[in-house]
């Protein structure tokens, strides 16, 4: 059985059907799910925001992000920090 999802950004942008799918099939938070979606490495990530790789893992690991933090993740990520709120 397949199972297609759908959601809208806080941003009023469109999250893209796998990264949706990426956190409700497998589990991964939204950031776990942009990254993957988007190709990039977890040390990459990190570098971009002059974190270690650890640093960046519990980031991207958190259910709950404060606002300054999650702007600070959809920086490294490329997107805006409301695609992460889905």
């Amino acid at each position: 059985m397949q199972f297609l999802y759908s959601s809208t950004a806080s941003t009023g942008r469109r999250v893209p059907d796998p990264v949706v799918a990426l956190v409700f099939q497998q589990g991964m938070t939204p950031a776990q799910a942009w990254r993957t979606h988007l190709g990039l490495s977890l040390e990459g990530v990190a570098m971009r925001l002059g974190l270690s790789a650890r640093e960046y893992e519990q980031l991207e690991l958190s259910a709950w992000l404060a606002r300054s933090m999650r702007a600070r993740v959809a920086l490294g990520l490329g997107i805006e920090p409301g695609e992460l709120d889905f």
